[in-house]
């Protein structure tokens, strides 16, 4: 049990991926941000959908291109 413990410590704060996986979240919460933001000052609906896909597209980015990356390097199945 206490082995576990450490390890899940061990993957949760490893110094080296801790700043990629924030970035990462990051990412997730500006694409969030910015359709939740511009909906209310844009009055345009073709601005709306572009900025609102774009917001779409960042959050994506920010969860497969940066955060999925930064937890496959110490997958569980690799660390055989």
């Amino acid at each position: 049990m206490k082995k576990n413990l450490l390890y899940i410590r061990k993957t949760l704060y490893d110094e080296k991926e801790a700043p990629v996986k924030l970035i990462g979240v990051l990412l997730v919460l500006v694409g969030w941000l910015l359709p939740v933001l511009t909906l209310v000052s844009v009055q345009s609906t073709g601005a709306r959908l572009f900025l609102s896909l774009l917001g779409i597209a960042i959050s994506l980015a920010g969860i497969f291109g940066v955060l999925n990356r930064a937890h496959l390097k110490d997958a569980v199945w690799k660390k055989a």
